[in-house]
């Protein structure tokens, strides 16, 4: 069902903002997602092999593209159309932090974080699936650095849409 009341020609809509970004990723950017969603997978569910054999079909196709020898422009732009299903996973992925989540619980936190690193470089977007997966709990080294950015992503996006909270970047106590 379509609602206009907060309709705004000049806002774009989440699903409009990431695919404007994921129109762009180059070869080594989608291969960074994806093996930033691999490794956190893998990190979570301690080396299970089903992992893997999710992740080989993806990491099967992106080595075969970078195998290329890109030697035209013709060559080129076929390999950026090649890798639009691969763009289109990412997007896809991104876009379930707007969606609940199964058991009736929406992802605010996953959303605040998305919206964060989607205004930033593609470099800190490619980290999106190793941060909303970080755990407090883990003792990883890599996961409590994902953790602790994290909750920087947060801090930002709360000072940014709360700015009447915080003074010189600390929380006002009430």
């Amino acid at each position: 069902m379509l609602h206009g009341r907060f309709f705004n020609k000049n806002d774009k809509t989440n699903i409009r903002k990431i695919l404007d970004r994921t129109s762009t990723l180059n070869l080594q950017e989608c291969r960074s997602y994806i093996q930033a969603s691999y490794d956190s997978m893998h990190r979570l569910h301690e080396s299970d092999e089903r992992i893997a054999d999710d992740y080989k079909p993806l990491f099967d196709y992106l080595d075969s593209l970078g195998a290329r020898d890109i030697t035209s422009t013709e060559k080129q732009q076929d390999l950026y159309n090649d890798l639009d299903c691969i763009r289109d996973i990412i997007a896809s992925d991104m876009h379930q932090a707007y969606q609940a989540d199964g058991y009736g619980s929406t992802r605010y936190e996953d959303q605040e974080i998305l919206d964060m690193l989607l205004e930033k470089s593609n470099r800190e977007l490619m980290l999106y699936p190793a941060i909303i997966w970080s755990t407090h709990w883990s003792k990883s080294k890599t996961n409590k650095k994902m953790y602790a950015l994290r909750d920087k992503l947060r801090k930002e996006y709360d000072m940014k849409q709360y700015p009447e909270m915080y003074k010189d970047g600390k929380l006002i106590e009430s």
